[in-house]
């Protein structure tokens, strides 16, 4: 197996010998990076993004991270949080469309390392290496051979590539990666732990009860309940507060941040919620208006 330090150099002996230069580096700041990992802990940083980032973050080799330019401490600290992944996946890397993340290590400092390729809106996202050495590895040889040259059309250090060729290079050369959901239901279990959540707890569960039943009862049920439904329309802020139907009626519900914290519900989809009758007196987070509302959301899953 080989090393990152062996990996890193050979990466950037190819990229040298491609005519690019090494004279500008920006490696990272030690309270920068010392501010990262108190901001994953529990999970710990795999060692070998440590590494490279000790070499250099935005001005080394350009398109390190399966053709896409490697992030900075900063980008992954401000991605926190905003990516509506697991925290288990930290920003590496990203241009256009795509996002690449980096699996963290669990707190014996073990479980981590493959990087992973998401497309913008894309169902599932794909392990593009098992870990950063196998992907410098195959990106050293993309170097070597020619499938990745130095753009003479920018007035800065930028890579340009041969797509096919990149996707047999990495056939050749790293094992065939895994592809998991991009969405809770979908994700790989350990994932699912560092959210404390469990594969059961993002599945459907199918509905226990109609909207129209719910209005039926008016304010006579005290139990959680779950509805399965599309959202016809939604006014969002933190929280957010769509209109279900299920095909026996309609259901203002006010969702909690808390209650929909990966962000699942988008206009015109089906979803399961559990819901509670809106509880008297609870303050809403501004535009909603509380008196508005038929239900309270508890959870949200895919339908």
């Amino acid at each position: 197996m080989t090393t990152i330090e062996a990996a890193f150099d050979r990466l950037v002996a190819a990229y040298v010998a491609a005519g690019g230069t090494t004279d500008e580096l920006d490696p990272v700041d030690a309270a920068e990076l010392d501010d990262l990992r108190r901001r994953a802990a529990p999970l710990r940083l795999p060692v070998e993004i440590e590494h490279v980032w000790r070499q250099f973050q935005a001005l080394g080799v350009p398109g390190i991270v399966d053709t896409h330019p490697l992030g900075t401490v900063e980008l992954a600290i401000g991605a926190m949080g905003q990516t509506f992944q697991s925290r288990a996946l930290l920003v590496i890397g990203s241009s256009g469309r795509a996002t690449c993340f980096l699996e963290l290590d669990d707190s014996g400092g073990v479980g981590g390392g493959a990087v992973w390729t998401l497309e913008e809106f894309a169902p599932e996202m794909h392990e593009a290496a098992p870990s950063l050495a196998a992907l410098f590895d195959a990106t050293a040889a993309a170097w070597e051979q020619g499938i990745v040259r130095l753009s003479e059309e920018h007035p800065f250090p930028w890579s340009a590539w041969d797509g096919s060729a990149w996707d047999r290079i990495k056939a050749e050369l790293l094992p065939v990666g895994r592809v998991a959901g991009s969405r809770p239901a979908g994700w790989l279990p350990r994932w699912l732990f560092a959210e404390g959540l469990t594969t059961r707890e993002v599945a459907p569960r199918g509905p226990t009860v109609t909207i129209r039943d719910l209005h039926v009862r008016g304010t006579r049920w005290t139990e959680t309940e779950t509805v399965r439904g599309r959202v016809r329309s939604m006014v969002s802020a933190r929280s957010s507060g769509p209109v279900i139907d299920d095909g026996t009626g309609e259901m203002l519900v006010y969702v909690p941040h808390d209650a929909d914290r990966f962000r699942l519900l988008t206009l015109g989809k089906d979803y399961e919620l559990d819901v509670r009758s809106f509880p008297a007196g609870l303050e809403v987070e501004p535009p909603f208006d509380r008196d508005a509302f038929d239900a309270l959301a508890v959870a949200v899953r895919d339908a």
